[in-house]
């Protein structure tokens, strides 16, 4: 795969360790999910808070887990690497396999549920659960919303992920998604 694509994935994989200790451990998802909730406001041990912490142990188990190829409970960087040139391929069409994982940040971010992303929850969430400085995660959200609007729908975030998986343009604003590269 491409160069550009490994610096983004290099890039998302050091905004996923929380701990920053160069690998990813279920601590790290945690850890994030917490970070987000306390920023929302969120009381310790509330409903709205579990729901996030769960929504971000999700990630790991369902995405992050499996690629632990030696069975030690963290995955590092190459195990990483090796499971996303798997799994992801370079056909757009794979981009189903991650679906629902993007959609799982899209509710995530999307913390008052009514099925778009302002820029104040997008801001939030970057800044916060995957530690984007916020100067880079507000050039992103104008650049990756319609029109430069206030709100990103679904089938926008969908575009801009697929685009940070898959796209080869050295321009496009979703390569720096989780942090200028």
């Amino acid at each position: 795969m491409d160069a550009l694509r490994a610096r983004r994935f290099q890039r998302y994989f050091t905004a996923l360790d929380s701990n920053e200790d160069g690998r990813l451990s279920k601590s790290d998802f945690e850890l994030a999910g917490l970070r987000y909730a306390e920023k929302l406001g969120y009381a310790a041990g509330s409903a709205e808070q579990r729901r996030l912490s769960d929504m971000s142990v999700a990630l790991w188990t369902d995405m992050v887990s499996p690629m632990d190829t030696d069975g030690d409970g963290e995955v590092t960087y190459e195990e990483f690497w090796a499971a996303i040139e798997q799994n992801l391929g370079s056909d757009r069409a794979d981009y189903a396999k991650v679906r629902p994982v993007i959609e799982l940040y899209f509710t995530m971010a999307d913390s008052d549920s009514d099925g778009e992303i302002s820029r104040e929850e997008f801001t939030t969430m970057f800044t916060t659960a995957v530690r984007v400085p916020e100067a880079d995660v507000a050039a992103n959200f104008s650049a990756i919303t319609a029109e430069h609007a206030e709100v990103l729908t679904l089938d926008q975030f969908h575009e801009a992920m697929a685009e940070f998986c898959y796209g080869t343009d050295p321009q496009a604003p979703a390569n720096h998604l989780f942090g200028r590269l």
